[in-house]
């Protein structure tokens, strides 16, 4: 086919190739964690229930900043007045300040004080009431000008002592959510449907920043900023971080593999037709998971570098090989022969290894980590079949029209690093053996110690470095002290008002089950907190105070005492307070979207406990994940929480058992296709000696093991064998003398590949993803470990046992 129907063959890949890129282009990116567990795990089940019952308990909060508290709340009044026009649908309500909860609590404030407040205030009223019926006897003598304090009926310093009865879930400024003397105040926006849908979160945003522009803050005042943060803000900037981070590290990656590639062939018709083909084979990689999974998530999203870095190498091994055929004046298509003949086999177990890698992760139970298994060994493959099948029809393409080698080229390329490399090698691989078992031990030692805490649990370390610096996260941390609760509670819903009450009473017993040093639970709330404690024992009390200003005495009071007795009677309802007494602007955050109340319960964690610690989390969701009432009904708390906690406790539970199986499956491959127990040891020895040395790097850098990079390892198997075989398989084809021809010749090739694979890595780095930054680093040593064992260990490992043998 290369030879004899090169324009048909060119044309049916030119085709095929435009219709893989507009296939591509219509995959979706989903940033979301849930997107990495298995859609019927119940965390996930149970969050995308809440997302559908309540929309989740996400909001967008306006922060307005600014030396003038005036200032704020003048905009924060025009704020809630244009959010009023928006259109139905979009905000389904908004807080910012306190009037109605307040003046509900000073209507109704017999109900919300102690029941032994109550009797003093019971007391303190009969005192004023006898003290009036004496004063209209004969026998009454006003002795001083004025009456002492005992007969007023004071009420300042019960509400303080109740105080706490009273407080709204946020801090307050002159009844405007906020802190700092007035000088930071928020809005807090609760829109409609699923508020962690970008689509919506999108919409949302954009309309409140559409509005705050039009109200220009600066003329407020000069010194006014304008924020925003909660996770509605937050789910769109981790989205936009990620495709930031796709744009910038492709293109990064790109260019410095090209320029790599510059330097290596020198020939810039080289680089487009290695670059054509890997784009090719990325296309179409992408193309295919388009119709098999739809989507990329935030573990998949990066593979197009890694599939780039990686799938290159067999192009580079082919195309090096075709270009020593051509110079000795071959013509292309006998050269590209002998050149496919001599690195399919090679290139093949290379690219296969690697395959074998990422198929593993297919058995993983994290969504995220299948799906990166099945496109990055859909990507290598076909990245070596486009190497075999189109790389030789662009070239022999490319010749016709000029020549790749000039007639007669002699020109070798030449490395002093190499040569210094097989002349070690050939005249004193003791040397580099031995030193190969020191570094091994050493590297061994580090691992062990640092095994016990190699799990990252600091998820501040996992985050979108911009944000945790000085974008939302870092404005939401300042938001939050302004909050009595967690800004992201756990959530239960609940089919009647009544069970969220015992749901609060199970989650209670469960905490209390741990020890105090252990419990991870601060506060559980449903509608039915909102409502007075002790009502029997209050309203025998309010009877009695009922009794007191219903005598006709009491209409003769003027002035305050008057007033006062007149809000007392007004407090008074006369029966138990009720949910449907509430005032909205209190009941509506346990409401679900339908409007029905008291269908939600949420759950805080302990004040202090950090979230962000891994471990803390994990007992935290295992404590609220299940919730037992007494009549059997089993409940399911539900957030991003719980569904980041299962994300942790199945990679501490999968990692070990996915990197053995994945390593004994490319152990098995190795030895099945190499069939000879000689060459297959010696690239098993490479393969052992590199992950131990990625391991032990990794540890004296402290990168700890994570959602993210713990797939390092099952790639670095494959790497580790890629390097190992071309050489191991060059050599043997060199025979016992050819170690030095054999490393200037293939080993400059490998050097490449390695210098291509670890730019497909290193670009990671420079990511805003802090999770995605360690992935880089753990790939970038481990790359090179590879490398060092592929030129150094495995070549002086076989011509010490090729002299073993020949004694």
């Amino acid at each position: 086919m290369v030879t004899g129907h090169q324009r048909g063959a060119l044309i049916a890949t030119l085709l095929l190739f435009l219709a893989a890129i507009y296939i591509s282009s219509g995959l979706a990116l989903k940033s979301d964690l849930k997107e990495l567990l298995p859609p019927d795990y119940q965390s996930v089940k149970e969050l995308n229930r809440a997302l559908e019952r309540i929309g989740g308990v996400g909001s967008l909060i306006v922060v307005a900043q600014s030396p003038n508290p005036d200032a704020n709340k003048k905009f924060m009044d025009d704020l809630a007045s244009a959010i009023d026009q928006l259109p139905d649908g979009l905000v389904r309500y908004y807080s910012y300040r306190t009037d109605e909860v307040r003046k509900f609590y000073e209507d109704h404030f017999l109900y919300f004080i102690d029941v032994a407040d109550l009797e003093i205030l019971h007391d303190r009223l009969k005192r004023k009431i006898d003290y009036e019926k004496f004063k209209r006897t004969p026998l009454f003598l006003d002795l001083e000008d004025g009456q002492d304090d005992d007969f007023t009926v004071r009420t300042d310093d019960i509400k303080d002592r109740n105080k706490g009865k009273f407080e709204t879930p946020v801090s307050t400024f002159d009844d405007y959510y906020g802190g700092d003397w007035g000088r930071m105040l928020i809005m807090v926006i609760r829109p409609y449907g699923e508020t962690i849908t970008l689509d919506s979160a999108r919409t949302l945003v954009s309309s409140i920043e559409g509005i705050v522009d039009n109200l220009n803050p600066k003329s407020f005042d000069p010194g006014m900023s304008v924020g925003f943060c909660g996770n509605v803000k937050s789910t769109i900037e981790e989205y936009e971080t990620l495709k930031h981070d796709i744009l910038s590290t492709a293109l990064l990656c790109v260019a410095l593999v090209a320029a790599a590639l510059i330097i290596y062939f020198l020939r810039v018709r080289v680089i487009f037709i290695l670059g054509l083909t890997l784009l090719f084979a990325v296309a179409c990689t992408f193309a295919l998971t388009r119709f098999v999974i739809g989507y990329l998530n935030a573990q998949t999203a990066f593979l197009g570098s890694i599939i780039v870095g990686t799938g290159i190498n067999y192009g580079i091994i082919l195309v090096a090989r075709y270009i020593e055929e051509r110079k000795k004046n071959l013509l292309p298509p006998k050269a590209m022969k002998i050149a496919l003949n001599m690195t399919l086999k090679s290139t093949f177990l290379a690219m296969a290894t690697t395959m074998v890698s990422f198929m593993v992760l297919l058995i993983a139970r994290i969504r995220g980590l299948s799906q990166f298994g099945f496109i990055g060994a859909t990507g290598v493959f076909l990245c070596w079949l486009s190497t075999v099948l189109v790389l030789p029809i662009f070239m022999l393409a490319s010749e016709r029209v000029l020549r790749l080698v000039k007639p007669k080229s002699t020109v070798q390329r030449k490395s002093a690093f190499l040569t210094l490399t097989a002349r070690l090698a050939s005249k004193s691989p003791i040397v580099i053996v031995v030193t190969g078992v020191l570094m091994f031990v050493f590297a061994v030692s580090i691992a062990v110690r640092f095994a016990p805490n190699s799990i990252e649990y600091d998820f501040t370390k996992m985050r979108n470095k911009v944000s945790v610096d000085s974008g939302t996260e870092a404005l939401e941390k300042e938001v939050s002290k302004l909050f009595k609760n967690s800004m992201t509670p756990s959530v239960v819903l609940v089919e009647r008002p009544e069970q969220g009450l015992e749901a609060c009473n199970a989650v209670d017993e469960q905490n209390m089950r741990y020890p105090p040093e252990e419990r991870r639970v601060g506060t559980c709330h449903s509608i039915y907190d909102l409502l007075p404690k002790d009502q029997d024992a209050k309203l025998a009390v309010m009877k009695k105070i009922d009794a007191l200003i219903s005598q006709v005495w009491v209409r003769e009071l003027e002035g305050e005492s008057r007033d006062g007795i007149d809000r007392l009677k007004k407090s008074i309802l006369g029966r138990a307070m009720e949910i449907e007494d509430l005032p909205d602007s209190l009941t509506r955050h346990f409401d679900d979207l339908k409007g029905n109340k008291g269908s939600v319960v949420f759950v805080n964690p302990r004040p202090g406990m950090l979230l962000s610690d891994g471990r803390n989390l994990i007992k935290f969701a295992d404590t609220i994940r299940d919730i037992h009432l007494a009549d059997g009904t089993l409940l399911h708390a539900a957030s991003p929480s719980i569904v980041f906690s299962d994300l942790i406790k199945i990679i501490k539970a999968e990692a070990p058992i996915l990197t053995l199986a994945s390593f004994f499956v490319v152990v098995a491959f190795v030895l099945i296709t190499l069939r000879g127990m000689k060459l297959s040891f010696e690239i098993i020895v490479g393969l052992i000696w590199s992950i131990v040395m990625m391991i032990g790097v990794a540890a004296l850098m402290d990168i700890k093991i994570n959602f993210f990079n713990f797939i390092v390892l099952p790639l670095t198997f494959g790497i580790g064998v890629d390097y190992s075989l071309n050489i191991a398989v060059r050599l043997r084809q060199e025979g016992p003398s050819g170690v030095a021809n054999a490393l200037r010749k293939t080993g400059l090739a490998v050097v490449m590949c390695s210098a291509t694979t670890t730019i497909g890595y290193f670009v990671l780095t420079v990511a805003n993803n802090q999770a995605l930054v360690t992935f880089g680093q753990s790939a970038v040593i481990g790359d090179v470990a590879s490398l060092i064992a592929g030129i150094f260990v495995v070549p002086a490992t076989i011509v010490v046992i090729d002299r073993w043998f020949r004694r």
